[in-house]
């Protein structure tokens, strides 16, 4: 008589499977990274200008780290965003860095050409791509809480600024990022308030970089002594203190 199998008896143990990767928990900390990004992005400046303006030029980077972390793990889940766009921000910062290179490979010495060039890429092209994350990660909710916080900051930060206004332009709360003395951004008597924010702002930005552009490009050479003296003459103190201790001057100079 042929022996049948008693259905009551417990099935054989399923055979072992790699453990497939569950993505829940990288979420969780992109969307941690992301939150710790927004703050530094609000609070940097005060960190560089008068909790530990001894560490300024470090801290002048400290979201980069934030962001790769967000990068590999949005990688890692599959979750980075590989659209035209990204793509094509890849192929200009490729083709930028190396315009920037061989420009101004006559007039510089190969590491100061890579390290500034570099530095610029990385300013114009490398939090790009969060802005294709976050509204994959963030929900209704999250975009309230963005917009609840920022409604209420706005309160200490338009104090701050009358503050900042109202205050000498050499006074503690108008102070540039970074050690030493005198004002972020002034001229003459008149403050640019910048609340949070360090003084590597825009209108700094613009006037520094038309003056080692007339420096590079105009009858003085740039790589001739006493350029930078020649060119704190023509922009506002507040403005040569700030880039006295940017982490790049040392390298333009």
């Amino acid at each position: 008589m042929k022996a049948t199998a008693d259905p009551r008896a417990p099935a054989s143990e399923p055979a072992k499977v790699p453990k497939i990767f569950d993505s829940t928990k990288t979420i969780r900390n992109i969307r941690r990274l992301i939150w710790l990004y927004l703050w530094l992005l609000i609070f940097e400046g005060a960190f560089r200008k008068w909790i530990v303006p001894q560490y300024s030029a470090p801290l002048l980077l400290i979201r980069d780290p934030v962001v790769l972390g967000i990068y590999l793990l949005a990688l890692r889940a599959r979750i980075f965003p590989q659209n035209v766009y990204v793509i094509s921000l890849v192929i200009l910062a490729i083709l930028s860095w190396a315009a920037g290179i061989i420009v101004l490979l006559p007039y510089l010495a190969t590491k100061t050409i890579v390290l500034v060039t570099g530095y610029g890429v990385r300013s114009n092209f490398l939090h790009l791509p969060l802005i294709f994350i976050i509204p994959a990660l963030f929900d209704e909710e999250d975009v309230k809480r963005v917009g609840w916080w920022t409604i209420i900051g706005m309160i200490p930060m338009a104090l701050l600024m009358a503050m900042q206004f109202a205050s000498a332009p050499d006074a503690y709360i108008n102070r540039a990022a970074g050690l030493g003395d005198g004002a972020a951004c002034h001229f003459g008597h008149l403050v640019r308030h910048l609340a949070l924010r360090d003084p590597l702002g825009s209108v700094y930005r613009i006037r520094v970089r038309d003056k080692w552009r007339d420096l590079a490009y105009g009858t003085t050479q740039h790589t001739e002594e006493g350029s930078f003296e020649r060119f704190t003459n023509e922009v506002p103190q507040g403005h040569v203190n700030a880039a006295k201790r940017h982490p790049l001057t040392c390298i333009a100079n």
